[in-house]
């Protein structure tokens, strides 16, 4: 049996088969109504001493900002997620949006309001992951979820915030790019995983990192 968290399954996919190919140090961030991550260092998945690395969402991006799900304040997730677009572009707007569908026709209309909320959100996330790259110096970051529904725009405008936000030298050498795998991105992760547990015996898959773990306790 061979099991991981959805979100690495994603970037082991993007490392085969989407925007990551050929590329050993990446980071894969989705932007849903949640943030999750993968990280691949030097070719490898990273997992962290007790198997949860890249809880990206949860870092603290404003002090004392508003309350996340997990119990702390000022997560990134607060700000980002595809809720956190409905709530601003709402109070833009003045008016109630009561589905995911209708968020994505708006960001279809060339409103300067609804770019306007966009450019709100997506500062925030740039600044998160300007911090991203000061401490992983990935060479690529790929982003999946709701950024892509802005096209290009959007991640011109991203770029732009973390190249700026990014320390000199760590900003210039990093590239982003939208996910290449888009919804068939877990489905696609999961039998990637399959081929590079077959392909790469030493590859840590999350089944294989706790049953060795646990077998030196």
């Amino acid at each position: 049996v061979i099991v991981d968290n959805v979100t690495r399954c994603v970037a082991i996919g993007e490392k085969w088969f989407g925007s990551a190919k050929e590329k050993s140090d990446f980071i894969y961030l989705y932007v849903g109504e949640g943030i999750g991550a993968g990280i691949i260092a030097n070719g490898q998945l990273y997992h962290g001493s007790r198997y949860s690395a890249a809880e990206i969402g949860h870092t603290t991006i404003e002090f004392a900002g508003k309350e996340c799900r997990c119990g702390n304040r000022g997560c990134l997730e607060v700000y980002t997620s595809s809720h956190a677009l409905r709530e601003e572009l709402q109070a833009r707007l003045g008016t109630t949006i009561k589905t995911k569908q209708e968020v994505w026709a708006l960001l279809q209309e060339d409103k300067p309001e609804v770019w306007e909320a966009v450019k709100k959100v997506l500062s925030y996330l740039g600044a998160g992951l300007a911090n991203v790259v000061n401490t992983f110096n990935p060479e690529t970051v790929i982003i999946g979820g709701w950024p892509l529904k802005v096209g290009r725009r959007g991640l011109d405008y991203l770029e732009g915030i973390v190249h700026t936000r990014a320390m000199e030298g760590l900003a210039d050498g990093v590239s982003l790019y939208y996910s290449g795998l888009d919804e068939d991105g877990p489905l696609i992760g999961a039998y990637t995983l399959v081929l590079e547990s077959f392909f790469n015996p030493t590859f840590p898959h999350l089944s294989k990192v706790i049953a060795q773990r646990e077998k030196s306790k």
